[in-house]
């Protein structure tokens, strides 16, 4: 059987050795007439799978119109396990994922966003509901307090407020660089940088301020500033603002050995306890 193979193939062209496979297919009919039959059946499997192959993707193409079109999640979930290799295994995937969002967002319920991260641990809205289990357990917290402790919580938050606010009016929002904050937005936002620059080398300079170069002028540059500051009330605003992050904080604590349980920061209570009015709403 090989030496007609070896015959055809052996020596030939390349251009010629398509015809010379298929003169030996026909030697192997004519010649081995007992595999005739399973020679004949091979072929027509082949072709029927390749066939199968070529289809393939229609079918899957067409299952995955119509699951979409049904919007059904054990439909998606059975498109995604019938046809993994699908392009649109994806799709049907980040489908599902806003399906199960839809349902925690309309409960609007702990439990809700729970069972969505326990379906979706890396979904497209793992971190909204974290937050979301977040705020519901904080405000399930708040609910908890009486009618005067939410009042004085209420009472200090507006104190804080306010103070950030006129702040912010006067120097801006800063971001802390190595000790240093820098300010920007207000219209004292740059005096207020310069001022706590140069404060740190006059507290270290002290009286010796004028044996370094310029050091006279940095002096007189920070006294000039520090009165600046001192009538525009920042060096007020901002002591005031630390009192009452302290009073919050033991009002928190209080809270909290009230409830037995942790609130988180201080201003995470402030954004949520003038809407809690001892249920959990949304």
């Amino acid at each position: 059987m090989f030496m007609p193979f070896q015959m055809f193939l052996g020596k030939s062209a390349p251009a010629s050795r398509w015809r010379n496979v298929s003169l030996w297919f026909e030697c192997c009919l004519c010649y081995y007439a007992p595999m005739r039959r399973t020679l004949i059946l091979s072929g027509v499997l082949l072709t029927l799978f390749a066939g199968a192959a070529a289809v393939r993707p229609l079918r899957q193409y067409v299952e995955w119109v119509y699951v979409r079109t049904t919007q059904k999640p054990d439909q998606l979930r059975w498109f995604i396990a019938a046809c993994p290799d699908s392009p649109h295994a994806e799709q049907a995937r980040l489908l599902l994922d806003a399906m199960a969002w839809k349902q925690a967002e309309q409960s609007y319920q702990q439990e809700g966003y729970e069972e969505y991260l326990k379906q979706w641990p890396n979904g497209v809205h793992a971190t909204d509901a974290k937050a979301k289990i977040e705020k519901l357990a904080m405000m399930r917290k708040l609910s908890l307090l009486s009618g005067d402790e939410r009042a004085v919580l209420e009472k200090e938050c507006n104190v804080l407020k306010q103070t950030n606010e006129r702040l912010t009016k006067l120097i801006g929002k800063c971001v802390d660089l190595s000790g240093i904050p820098v300010c920007t937005g207000g219209p004292l936002s740059g005096d207020f940088t310069k001022f706590i620059a140069l404060s740190g080398f006059v507290q270290a300079a002290g009286e010796f301020a004028g044996n370094f170069a310029g050091g006279n002028k940095m002096v007189s540059e920070y006294t000039s500033l520090r009165s600046k500051l001192e009538n525009a009330g920042v060096p007020s605003l901002i002591q005031q603002g630390h009192d009452a992050n302290l009073r919050l904080s033991s009002t928190v604590k209080r809270a909290e050995s009230r409830t037995k349980e942790s609130f988180g920061n201080t201003d995470a209570v402030c954004s949520l306890v003038s809407s809690v009015d001892g249920s959990v709403t949304q």
